[in-house]
């Protein structure tokens, strides 16, 4: 009968352990925002027909918003080889409204990439086709909502869950062995 009740007592402990075990090795959510060693390169296109019209999309997309360290660097790609009236094909200059940034005459296949060190809404145009306009919106360094305690939750569970076991198991070796171990009906 004791052998059957240590089996019991330690089949219980070791069900309360098990629940412990998925909190302990619980991953971040997976629309949490980390900071990373290798930021992420934020795309903007000068789509086609961009500079021959001023009913056509100047920047795709127009507005993005970057976060410190995650995404901040942004590069612009002259994505527009539609020729003019004259065939031509335009270039474009990518310009900060505040002069903080100014790329050179890119033409079609051409790259101009600004890293954005600080927050703040940083409007832009083309400095040759004036109905081109966007804005990039940086925000400060990637944190999580709280910051990480000292002692991680999960790690908390699971020692809660082996102090139950080692209770459970304690009090089930001391029992006195005079006791009845269930009350009959």
């Amino acid at each position: 009968m004791a052998r059957s009740r240590r089996a019991t007592v330690l089949l219980i402990a070791a069900f309360v352990v098990g629940l412990g075990l998925p909190a302990a090795f619980a991953l971040p959510p997976r629309d949490s925002i980390l900071a990373t060693a290798s930021p992420q390169i934020t795309k903007i296109s000068i789509p086609i027909g961009a500079g021959i019209t001023q009913s056509s999309q100047g920047f795709s997309p127009s507005s993005v918003t970057v976060v410190i360290g995650v995404n901040n660097t942004v590069t612009w790609t002259d994505n527009d080889n539609k020729m003019d009236a004259n065939g031509y094909e335009p270039n474009h200059i990518v310009a900060a409204n505040d002069k903080t940034f100014t790329s050179n005459s890119l033409s079609i296949g051409d790259q101009f990439t600004y890293t954005f060190t600080a927050p703040g809404s940083y409007t832009y145009h083309c400095n040759i086709h004036s109905w081109m306009n966007g804005v990039v919106i940086v925000k400060g360094t990637a944190t999580t909502a709280t910051t990480t305690p000292e002692f991680p939750l999960p790690f908390a569970v699971l020692l809660v869950a082996l102090g139950a076991a080692a209770a459970i198991f304690t009090l089930a070796r001391h029992r006195p062995s005079g006791l009845p171990t269930a009350m009959a009906p």
